[in-house]
């Protein structure tokens, strides 16, 4: 069944009503019976008559106006009921927007529901992971307790070693090397390791330490880099030396025209081997060729830096000493430069003799000594009932 718009059915019934106001009045006045007016209706006749045709121009106003408020109000209705429609569409899509939402946040609820059930499970987790973290913590310490209690844990054994390695290593390198201050360094190590003990059981020891420390700071000993260098400065000023008595270089003399194959065959060996009288002095002592006096007193300052270098104190003192005798026999001893040489020499050889160090390795023998009877007490102990 067709459904009538609302706007139209208000028309219809205002029209419906309108018609049905006339109707009433146009029958009032059909009905009306002239022979019942009484006798002075005749006189009023008239002007009834007069006004008849008025009344429909009247009715057809009053229609009209009739129409017009129907009109209005059908047209106020169609406003509102579009308004109301419009309303309605709207709260619609509020309505489903917000049933999005709830799900949206149906979905969230879920998800957070599920992190906390996963938090929780984490929490327990780490719960029990601390509960076994505290347990070992205890377990450890209980540990830790039980090694302090031992009269010689491993850091006091490892203090011992490092410092009886020490005391070993500084005698060691006196007896090699001759080095009194690598040795002195090593005994002041040896002894800040026994001082980090802090047990009265090693005092003696670090006496004993210290006094073979001092003596061997107030040893005399010898600059070998000072004595170095003057052998140095002997060796630069060798060339320049001037020879003691030093002749003159014979002149080979060109041979002439008519000399025989065999004064040819001389001449020309003459250029690889020479054979001639070295003069003598007034000493009578032979006075050397220039080149052969120079390598021979280099050789000896040669010999007498790698006897310093290896601490070989009668090696140096023989070397320096041949070489000091050479230049004073075969070079002039009065130039600035061969005095300078010879005091140097002098110096070399009167430096103190290396190896003259007082004794030690004492304090040693006492350390050893004192562990040994410490881990013999410590065996007899843990092994009584």
């Amino acid at each position: 069944m067709r459904r009538v718009p609302r706007r139209r059915r208000v028309l219809h019934a205002a029209r419906a009503r309108c018609c049905y106001d006339v109707g009433i009045d146009f029958a009032d006045v059909a009905m009306s019976d002239p022979t019942a007016v009484p006798a002075d209706a005749a006189t009023t006749a008239a002007p009834r008559r007069a006004s008849a045709p008025l009344l429909p121009l009247l009715a057809a106003g009053i229609a009209l106006a009739v129409a017009g408020w129907a009109a209005w109000s059908a047209f106020d209705a169609a406003r509102a009921l579009s308004a109301a429609d419009d309303a309605r569409r709207t709260q619609g899509e509020a309505l489903a927007r917000l049933e999005r939402d709830l799900a949206d946040a149906g979905t969230a609820r879920a998800a957070l529901e599920r992190r906390l059930k996963d938090a929780e499970g984490v929490n327990q987790s780490l719960r029990e992971e601390v509960l076994g973290l505290g347990e070992r913590a205890r377990l450890l310490e209980d540990a830790v307790s039980r090694l302090a209690e031992r009269e010689l844990s491993g850091a006091v054994l490892m203090r011992l070693n490092e410092a009886e390695f020490l005391l070993r290593l500084g005698a060691e390198r006196l007896a090699l090397f001759d080095d009194p201050d690598a040795t002195i360094t090593a005994f002041r190590l040896a002894d800040a390791e026994l001082a980090a003990l802090d047990d009265p059981l090693f005092a003696g020891v670090r006496q004993t330490l210290a006094a073979e420390i001092e003596a061997l700071a107030a040893a005399p000993r010898s600059d070998r880099s000072a004595l170095m260098g003057r052998l140095d400065a002997v060796a630069d000023a060798l060339p320049g030396l001037a020879l003691r008595g030093s002749p003159a270089q014979a002149q080979a003399a060109p041979l002439p025209a008519s000399a025989g194959w065999l004064d040819q065959a001389a001449a020309a060996l003459s250029r690889y081997v020479r054979v001639r009288e070295l003069p003598a002095d007034a000493a009578g002592a032979v006075v050397p060729d220039a080149i052969a006096g120079r390598a021979a007193v280099a050789v000896d300052l040669s010999l007498a830096k790698a006897a310093l270098a290896t601490g070989d104190d009668a090696a140096l003192r023989a070397a320096a000493g041949r070489a000091r005798a050479r230049l004073e026999a075969g070079f002039e001893a009065d130039s600035p430069a061969a005095q300078d040489a010879l005091a140097a020499l002098d110096a070399v050889l009167a430096a103190p003799a290396a190896g003259n160090w007082p004794e030690v390795g004492r304090a040693l023998a006492e350390l050893r000594n004192l562990r040994a009877t410490r881990a013999l007490a410590t065996g007899s102990a843990s092994g009584a009932p």
